[in-house]
């Protein structure tokens, strides 16, 4: 398996940047390098064994460490990355066979200026938007969360030109927005809660990252498979991966790709996954659920869209603010004496 970042580049180097190129190639045929080992001798495998047994010890201990650190309450109270304090919801519903999909399409420049408005990231204004959705949608079903949303957010812990088929990936465990917050607040809630994580998770070592993923994962699979989850709260409510796609248009022998919706695996006792890929101008989502728990996903899908435009008009008026600021402050002060006599 491999993860979102190393699948993309393998599905746009299978395509052609121009109309006229008339190559085909399957995207798991494509060659990005990286990906070969070459032959050890047996005495330098040995050496790479010893050296992974010593990394993976320090992980441990470096995992263990930021672990106990929160089990004793060391640290900022409520912040960072905090799996199983999520609310059991619709999305934590014991898994079925069937599956709900549904998609939605964004355009990359105006969320890149709501996230500039709010001094944020384009992660940030899609976590957001999708909590928003998942609180109307829980309202409506007469199912409000008794506490905010928890969701898993993939974080790639790739380094620049690696594009080995594997999966390096950790995850932040976030608690979003209250119940009832504006849109412009919840916005605010997730940007200072996804920050909190992503600082805690940077305090860890690259391999310590990389086990507390599969750590938190494993305790979610065992408590599923024991029947423990039926007492305990889930690893999280949700799943959301930004995987970041194709800067420009691609073709397959003269048709343009219009789109590109990642349909993604459910797992870990979370029954919604939302993946976003950005492509050319516009950021394509994949809502991917239990469908015997979700199977109305399309209401999601168009509560997101509701939600962004609430945030946009959001931005907007928080853009426009310092300039009314700055236009005040930038009056002659004789006008504005003369405004206060007339106004006496």
């Amino acid at each position: 398996m491999v993860d979102g970042q190393s699948a993309i580049a393998r599905v746009g180097a299978s395509l052609a940047e121009r109309p006229d190129a008339r190559r085909v190639q399957p995207f798991f045929s494509v060659d990005l390098g990286g990906g070969s080992r070459p032959n050890r001798q047996r005495s330098n495998a040995l050496d790479a064994l010893r050296s992974i047994a010593v990394k993976q010890a320090l992980a441990v201990k470096d995992l263990y460490v930021n672990l106990l650190r929160k089990g004793v309450g060391l640290g900022t109270a409520g912040a960072g990355s905090i799996p199983f304090k999520a609310p059991r919801g619709p999305m934590n519903a014991p898994m079925q066979a069937k599956r709900a999909l549904a998609t939605l399409s964004l355009p990359l420049d105006e969320m890149k200026a709501v996230a500039k408005a709010f001094g944020g990231t384009l992660n940030d204004v899609a976590v957001t938007i999708v909590d928003a959705a998942l609180n109307r949608y829980l309202q409506d079903r007469g199912e409000p969360p008794s506490r905010p949303l928890v969701a898993m957010c993939p974080l790639s812990l790739r380094e620049a030109g690696d594009k080995e088929a594997t999966t390096k990936i950790s995850a932040l465990f976030v608690p979003l927005g209250t119940a009832r917050a504006s849109i412009g607040a919840r916005m605010d809630q997730v940007m200072s809660a996804i920050g909190s994580a992503k600082a805690e998770l940077r305090r860890l070592s690259r391999d310590a990252a990389m086990l507390y993923a599969i750590l938190a994962f494993g305790l979610s699979e065992a408590a599923g498979a024991t029947r423990a989850d039926k007492v305990t709260r889930p690893l999280a409510n949700f799943v959301l991966s930004n995987v970041p796609g194709p800067r420009t248009n691609l073709y397959l022998r003269g048709a343009k790709m219009l789109g590109i919706y990642p349909v993604s695996a459910l797992g870990g006792g979370m029954g919604l996954n939302a993946t976003l890929l950005s492509y050319s101008n516009s950021m394509d989502f994949g809502f991917v659920a239990n469908g015997a728990s979700m199977p109305d996903l399309d209401d999601v899908a168009r509560y997101a869209r509701d939600a962004f435009e609430a945030l946009s008009k959001e931005a907007r008026g928080r853009a426009g603010a310092p300039q009314q600021r700055a236009a005040r402050s930038a009056r002659p002060k004789s006008a504005a004496r003369r405004k206060s006599v007339v106004a006496a």
